[in-house]
């Protein structure tokens, strides 16, 4: 609290400096009503009391620590007198008593005029300053909203038997989710990110997974592709490095190999301290969950990445996102969780595009509760490879 308080006036030193001096001529005025009024020194020792009182009471407020006032208010009534008294009992209480009682009053009254224009000055730059950071703080956040625009961008296409949608809501101008398509020789890669935290922290070690994400997706010097594990290994060792301790990033991956006409296709899938990606078979009412196996990157680069390979016939319908989605948390203080996101999923499955299906569950998340989290969610299925799907958008 301490810590916090000198940081508050390092920052703000020109409220405090203008409440004081604007609420000091209480005091001088004080002196000025009475009979015998003191000398200058005197009136300007009460001013600072009574900048000090008003300072007390506006702490109580401003951090809301309300107990306080039953201190606060005795204290601002009885310690400005005694204050007061043992300062006229010194050699204080002598200085400019030697003038008449008139010139004395002239002298607290001038003191009041320039106490209220330096307070009224400086409260005025305080405002100044408070609107030039305000004006600062919205422009970079404008920025950052820019930023994850371009980053994050909605995604919809299909390449071979792959259809995919994704789309991502920050919670804040810059958001921690990333979605990442690549199409390859005979492979479709969709990979989903979740930096630690939110904000403009969050969105700088989301655009550096992006950066690598380009960088290590393509193939190798012999033309083959990299493999999908080899990806994350490289990403987790380049973060650990990279990122500041406390900060890690989830991530979930899916490589989709395209078969032959009517075959299965081969697919490959990694999950890295990410919720887990939901597969639902054509006809099925229950989702199989494709599980975590591996911390989170960026925490222990040592650790190798798990891959484990599956099939997806034709029909299979996948569901990648973020916690933005399973952590909500409802009217009753409890978390959706991942087995009713799942059902949500099945339910919302049966419609007959991808478009229908990302909206009713997005819109029965929202109808849950509200969001405090980004919530990103891409949508896969896997079609016949007769059916011709829509250009890619990437």
């Amino acid at each position: 609290m301490l810590a916090r308080l000198l940081r508050s006036l390092r920052e703000d030193w020109l409220l405090y400096a203008g409440v004081a001096t604007l609420f000091s001529p209480i005091g001088i005025l004080i002196m000025m009503l009475q009979p015998k009024p003191p000398g200058w020194l005197l009136g300007v020792v009460a001013g600072a009391v009574s900048g000090v009182t008003a300072l007390a009471w506006m702490a109580c407020f401003q951090n809301r620590r309300y107990w306080l006032l039953l201190f606060v208010a005795p204290a601002s009534h009885l310690l400005p007198q005694f204050l007061i008294t043992l300062a006229a009992r010194t050699w204080i209480g002598t200085v400019g008593i030697n003038m008449g009682d008139t010139p004395r009053r002239v002298v607290l009254a001038v003191l009041v005029v320039v106490a209220m224009s330096v307070g009224f000055t400086l409260l005025v730059r305080y405002i100044a300053q408070t609107e030039r950071r305000g004006a600062r703080a919205k422009a970079e956040l404008e920025l950052a909203a820019s930023l994850h625009s371009h980053l994050v961008p909605d995604l919809e296409g299909s390449h071979g038997p792959v259809r995919y949608l994704a789309k991502s809501v920050a919670s804040t101008e810059m958001g921690g989710d990333l979605v990442h398509v690549y199409q390859g020789r005979g492979h479709t890669d969709i990979i989903i990110a979740d930096v630690s935290g939110h904000g403009v922290k969050a969105g700088v070690v989301m655009a550096m997974v992006k950066a690598g994400l380009a960088m290590r997706g393509g193939t190798q010097a012999d033309g083959s592709p990299r493999p999908l594990a080899a990806i994350f290994d490289e990403l987790n060792a380049m973060l650990e490095q990279s990122i500041q301790p406390g900060m890690f990033v989830t991530a979930g991956g899916l490589r989709v190999w395209h078969a032959n006409k009517d075959a299965e296709h081969r697919a490959e899938v990694v999950v890295a301290g990410h919720p887990p990606i939901f597969r639902l078979a054509r006809g099925a009412t229950t989702t199989e969950h494709f599980e975590s196996d591996a911390l989170p990157l960026g925490l222990d680069a040592s650790q190798p990445i798990m891959l484990r390979e599956v099939t997806l016939p034709a029909g299979d319908t996948l569901m990648l996102f973020t916690d933005g989605l399973n952590e909500t948390i409802g009217k009753d203080g409890k978390q959706l969780g991942l087995e009713p996101l799942a059902q949500i999923f099945t339910r919302a499955a049966t419609a007959t595009t991808l478009e229908a299906t990302h909206a009713a569950i997005f819109s029965a998340v929202r109808d849950f509760g509200p969001q405090s989290d980004d919530r990103s969610l891409v949508l896969v299925r896997i079609e016949p490879l007769e059916t011709p799907g829509k250009p890619p958008i990437i």
